[in-house]
C-alpha cells in the first residue's frame, strides 16, 4: 500500500518551501508548555470528579485551578497517536511541528533541533532523552535577537555548529542567525527579517533567499557556506564580518538549468543539502535530480551521480544511479547520505560515486521503526545528522516530526524524541492501535462502541471503549472493493462520513469513492447498498434503484422521519460541471430527491432550493429541534441552514469568503475552514469541527452566538496518548468529524481520536 501521496496532508508543500508565514497565520499567546498531564484510562464514562492527588499522579485537569475557577472539561487520546505538536517532555512524550534543522553539539551531551512551525529551537539531552524548549516561542513567528526564550524566530531550519562547539549557525526566513552557546544568545549575522532578495555584501544591504536550506561550516570555522535555495545558488558567510559572497551558481528565471563549470558560471535548480568533505563540498541539487561536487580551491561545479532531468530511485555508480529530488545530504565515514521527500535512505560510496538504498520504501514512505526491511522512513526536508562519534544518523522525519536514530552498522531505526510510529492500521489494545486518516466517527447511544471511518485504508474500525480494544470491523486494509455481505467479506472505497441510527441499529456509510451509500446493519454484521451502482456516478433522483450519486462526503439523519440526507461534493472529472448538493434518501419509501444544490458556483447562492448553489460541501447535520438541515462550506468558512419544509437555504453563521476565526453573534462570528458538524438536540447546540482554527466551535442555536469550545487558534498541535490535558490548556491540529459520544464529544484529529470530556454533560 502506497501511503506516499497522503504525507502532504500534514505537511503542505507550501510550508516546505515559504516556511510558516505562508499557512500558519499564528498570533501571540501563552502557549502550553506549562501544561501538566495526568494517566488517564481511555474509557468514555461520565465526568466523575477527576483523579485523587493520593494516588501519586498529578491532579485532575477537571479540580479546581490556582485561581478557584473550575475547568470547563479536559482532553485526551481515545486511541490512535499523533505526530504534530508542541510538548516538551522526555523522548517520545515530546511533541514537535515540522523539525527543519538540527545539529549534535561536538561533546555529543546533545542535539538542538530547530522546530519549524513552532518558531522555536528545541534541545535533546542525549544522556536522558529530555526535550526542553531553549530558545524562542512557541508559535509566536517573528524575528528579534535576544537570550533563550526571549529571542523570536520567524521560520528556523538549517542549522551548523562551530568546530569547538561554541556556536550554533541558524537559517531563519532571509536570516542568518548565531546562537552562541551555553547561553543560547541570539544576534542577527548576515540578511534582514522579513526582505528577502539577492546582493551580496556586507550590512544591511545585504539579501539572502527565503528558503536558505542547509549551511555547512569550514574546517576552521570562520566561513559558513549557505544553499540558497531561492536564489539557486552557493552562498558564503565570513562570520567574523557578516560578509556575504555567491560563490558557485546564480539567480534565473524559467526552466530548471543544470550546468557545470566554476563560480559563476555553473547553474543549480533547488540547492538542498550541503555537506563537506576534506576541501569539497557535496550538494545535493533537488530539482535537477542529481548530487553535485563543489572544489572548494576554484569553485567548480561537477555532477557526480545521477542525470540532470531524470528523476527514479534506480541504484548504480555515478550516471547509472538515479535520484527523485534529494534533499538531504550528510557526510560519515567515508560516504554520503542522501535522503528525500520518498522515505528512503541511499548511501553514496566514495571516491566510486556507488549509489545503493539501504533503508525505506518509496511505497510505504511512514515513520515506522525496526531493522532492515521492516523499518520506514517517513519524508525527510532537512539534512540527516551525523553522529560524531557513533556510526550512526539521526533522521528528522516530517511524517512523525520526529528525531530518529539509524543505527549504520545494524540498519536499525528506533524513535529518539517525537511521535513513536504515528500512523497505520494496527488492531488491539485502545492505546497501540494505529489510524491512518480517521474521517469519519459514529458512536451507539451511549458510547460504548465507536466507528471509524479510515478513507486511505478503506476501512470501518470499531472501538470498544468497554473492552479498550480496537478492530478492523469491515472492509481491508488496501483494498478497493464494493462487496456487499458479511463485514469481513465487504469492502470500500474511501469512505468517509457515517451516522449512526439507533432506533434501527445501523450505521450508514458514504463510501465516497464508490459513489454509494451503504448501510451496516450492527445486529447481523452485514453490510448492503442503499444507495448507487458502484462506480457508476450520477445525479438521477427517484426510485432508489433508478437514482444514482456522486462524490457522497457527509451524512446525517433525521431519524423520526427516517430520512437520510447526503452531502455530496465531487469534481468535474466524475460528474459533468461538478456536484455540491444535499440529496434527502426516503429510507421507508426508497425514493431521493435533490433537497438543494447542483453545478458548484462561487460565490454560493441562497435562496429558493431551485435556485440555490453550494461552493464545497463538508459537514452535515440535521437540527431536529428546527427541522433543519445545517451545512459547513469548508472552502467559503460559513454555515449554511436548509429549511426542510421549504429547501429554503440562507446564511446560518459566517461571512462568505471572509475567515476568522472569531466568535460572537451568529452575523459577527467568523469561521477559517469548517468540515465537521454534529448536533446535540438536548442542548440546541452545534459542534463544529473548524479545521484551519485547530479549534471546535461550539453554536448556541438559542442564543444565536458562537464560542470557541476546545482548541487554541493561536496554538496548533496534538497531545501525546496517556495525558490528560484541560481544555484551556489543550490543542488541536486540523480536527475532523466530531460526534456524541454518550455526555462526551469525539474527534478525529490527525491519526487519533479524542476524547473531549466537558464539566458540563453535553445533552445529546
Amino acid at each position: 500500500m502506497n501511503y506516499t501521496r497522503f504525507a502532504p496532508i500534514l505537511f503542505p508543500f507550501a510550508f516546505l518551501v515559504a516556511g510558516p508565514g505562508c499557512g500558519d497565520e499564528a498570533v501571540p499567546v501563552d502557549g502550553p508548555e506549562d501544561a501538566s498531564t495526568v494517566v488517564s484510562d481511555g474509557s468514555l464514562r461520565p465526568i466523575d470528579g477527576g483523579v485523587s492527588p493520593e494516588d501519586g499522579r498529578a491532579p485532575s485537569p477537571d479540580a479546581a485551578r490556582p485561581d478557584g475557577s473550575a475547568s470547563r472539561g479536559s482532553l485526551e487520546i481515545l486511541s490512535g497517536n499523533t505526530a504534530t505538536g508542541f510538548v516538551d517532555g522526555r523522548g517520545t512524550e515530546a511533541r514537535f511541528s515540522g523539525p527543519s534543522g538540527g545539529v549534535v553539539l561536538p561533546d555529543r551531551s546533545a542535539i538542538v533541533v530547530a522546530d519549524t512551525f513552532n518558531g522555536v529551537l528545541r534541545r535533546i539531552d542525549l544522556a536522558t532523552m529530555d526535550v526542553t524548549t531553549v530558545a524562542g516561542k512557541v508559535q509566536v513567528l517573528s524575528t528579534s535577537d535576544g537570550i533563550g526564550t526571549a529571542a523570536r524566530f520567524q521560520s528556523p531550519r538549517a542549522m551548523a555548529v562551530a568546530p569547538d562547539g561554541s556556536a550554533i549557525y541558524l537559517a531563519d526566513g532571509p536570516t542568518v542567525r548565531k546562537v552562541a552557546l551555553p547561553s543560547y544568545t541570539v544576534t542577527t549575522v548576515a540578511g534582514t527579517a522579513g526582505q528577502p532578495g539577492y546582493a551580496d555584501g556586507t550590512g544591511p544591504t545585504v539579501r539572502m533567499g527565503f528558503l536558505l536550506h542547509a549551511l555547512e561550516i569550514s574546517a576552521d570555522g570562520k566561513l559558513l557556506f549557505v544553499a540558497d535555495r531561492s536564489n539557486k545558488s552557493l552562498r558564503t558567510v565570513t562570520l567574523a564580518t557578516g560578509a556575504v559572497a555567491t560563490v558557485a551558481g546564480a539567480p534565473y528565471t524559467g526552466a530548471n538549468q543544470h550546468v557545470d563549470g566554476a563560480g559563476g558560471a555553473a547553474r543549480f535548480s533547488g540547492v538542498g543539502g550541503i555537506t563537506r568533505v576534506d576541501n569539497t563540498l557535496y550538494v545535493a541539487d533537488t530539482f535537477n535530480h542529481v548530487l553535485r561536487a563543489v572544489d572548494l580551491t576554484t569553485f567548480a561545479v561537477t555532477t557526480i551521480a545521477g542525470v540532470a532531468g531524470t528523476a527514479g530511485l534506480t541504484d548504480g555508480a555515478g550516471v547509472g544511479a538515479r535520484f527523485s529530488s534529494p534533499q538531504g545530504l550528510v557526510a560519515k565515514n567515508g560516504a554520503l547520505y542522501s535522503t528525500s521527500f520518498d522515505g528512503v535512505l541511499r548511501k553514496v560510496a566514495l571516491p566510486s560515486f556507488e549509489v545503493t538504498t539501504i533503508l525505506g520504501d518509496a511505497d510505504d514512505a511512514r515513520p515506522v521503526d525496526g531493522t532492515g526491511a521492516a523499518a520506514r522512513l517517513g519524508t525527510a526536508f532537512a539534512q540527516p545528522m551525523a553522529d560524531p562519534s557513533l556510526n550512526v544518523l539521526y533522521y528528522q522525519d516530517r511524517s512523525a516530526s520526529s528525531v530518529r536514530r539509524i543505527d549504520l552498522a545494524a540498519l536499525s531505526v528506533n524513535t529518539l524524541a517525537g511521535s513513536k510510529d504515528p500512523e497505520g492500521s494496527i488492531d488491539g489494545a485502545m492505546a497501540d492501535a494505529r489510524f491512518v486518516s480517521p474521517d469519519g466517527l459514529a458512536a451507539n447511544a451511549d458510547g460504548s462502541v465507536v466507528l471509524v471511518s479510515d478513507s486511505v485504508t478503506h476501512t470501518i474500525r470499531r472501538i470498544d471503549t468497554v473492552a479498550k480494544t480496537v478492530a478492523t470491523y469491515a472492509g481491508e486494509l488496501g483494498t478497493e472493493g464494493a462487496n456487499d455481505g458479511p463485514v469481513k467479506d465487504a469492502r470500500f472505497f474511501e469512505p468517509t462520513g457515517l451516522v449512526w441510527d439507533t432506533t434501527k441499529n445501523r450505521v450508514y456509510v458514504a463510501d465516497s469513492g464508490n459513489h454509494l451509500v451503504r448501510a451496516i446493519d450492527v445486529a447481523t454484521s452485514t453490510v448492503s447498498t442503499v444507495l448507487g451502482v458502484a462506480g457508476s456516478a450520477g445525479t438521477a433522483d427517484g426510485a432508489v434503484a433508478d437514482a444514482r450519486i456522486a462524490g457522497p462526503v457527509a451524512l446525517s439523519l433525521d431519524p423520526a422521519a427516517q430520512i437520510l440526507y447526503v452531502a455530496e461534493s465531487a469534481p468535474d472529472a466524475v460528474v459533468a460541471g461538478g456536484r455540491a448538493a444535499i440529496r434527502a434518501l426516503d429510507l421507508t419509501a426508497r425514493t431521493v430527491r435533490t433537497v438543494a444544490g447542483g453545478a458548484p458556483t462561487t460565490p454560493p447562492v441562497d435562496g429558493p432550493a431551485a435556485s440555490a448553489r453550494f461552493t464545497s460541501l463538508r459537514g452535515l447535520a440535521f437540527d431536529s429541534v428546527a427541522k433543519r438541515l445545517i451545512v459547513a462550506e469548508g472552502s467559503r468558512a460559513i454555515l449554511r441552514s436548509i429549511d426542510v419544509a421549504t429547501g429554503t437555504v440562507s446564511l446560518l453563521a459566517g461571512k462568505d469568503n471572509e475567515k476568522g476565526p472569531a466568535d460572537g453573534a451568529f452575523g459577527t462570528a467568523r469561521f477559517s475552514s469548517p468540515v465537521g458538524l454534529t448536533f446535540a438536540a438536548g442542548d440546541n447546540a452545534l459542534f463544529v469541527a473548524d479545521s484551519g482554527s485547530h479549534t471546535i466551535r461550539r453554536l448556541d442555536l438559542g442564543s444565536k452566538t458562537v464560542s470557541t469550545w476546545l482548541g487554541n487558534p493561536s496554538v496548533n498541535g496534538g497531545i501525546a496518548p496517556g495525558t490528560v490535558m484541560p481544555f484551556e490548556r489543550s490543542s488541536l491540529y486540523f480536527p475532523g468529524a466530531p460526534t456524541v459520544a454518550g455526555p462526551n464529544l469525539l474527534v478525529a484529529s490527525e491519526h487519533a481520536i479524542y476524547l473531549a470530556r466537558p464539566t458540563d454533560a453535553i445533552r445529546k
